[in-house]
């Protein structure tokens, strides 16, 4: 076997093939939306406080639609729900899957344009059930390194090909 191919194997049975520059990067992995194994880039997880414990909140892309997950039920009730880039007007959740993933998939080119040029993406979400209610969460994902960790998602996208290991 070829040093190349063996590294390459070792890699591929740690984990999910993947190209990083810290808050994005890009993988090969399961795509609920799909139902299938694809290309995604997705962004470094945050934790936020939901009302009663602590929820990690993801942002993943799969070339057509951005979700947000979850582990948390989303209730959309809350005031100012949504995504806004920099000082952009925000834009608005299309769907909530599985109760616990906002879907932004109408305007998914526009957010991936702004996400290209942007310095930081501002997730506003209700929990439920919170009693009391609680406020809106924010969550703020940095946009550095998104550019490059979409280079590799669209690389990997047209190939087939694993995205580069760090």
């Amino acid at each position: 076997m070829n040093g190349k191919l063996c590294v390459f194997l070792f890699l591929a049975c740690l984990g999910p093939a993947m190209a990083s520059d810290g808050n994005w990067r890009a993988v090969i992995g399961y795509d609920p939306l799909q139902h299938m194994t694809a290309c995604l880039l997705e962004s470094k997880p945050l934790t936020v406080f939901d009302g009663q414990t602590d929820t990690p909140l993801q942002l993943i892309y799969n070339g057509r639609v951005f979700r947000m997950t979850s582990q948390s039920h989303i209730d959309l009730s809350y005031p100012d729900v949504g995504l806004r880039v920099d000082g952009q007007e925000p834009f608005a959740v299309d769907s909530v899957e599985n109760r616990t993933d906002l879907i932004f998939s109408s305007r998914a080119d526009a957010i991936k344009e702004q996400f290209i040029a942007g310095r930081q993406a501002q997730i506003a979400v209700g929990f439920w059930p919170t009693w009391p209610r609680s406020d809106t969460v924010v969550a703020r994902f940095s946009l550095l390194g998104f550019s490059r960790a979409y280079t590799a998602f669209r690389h990997c996208q047209t190939t087939g090909e694993p995205p580069d290991h760090d």
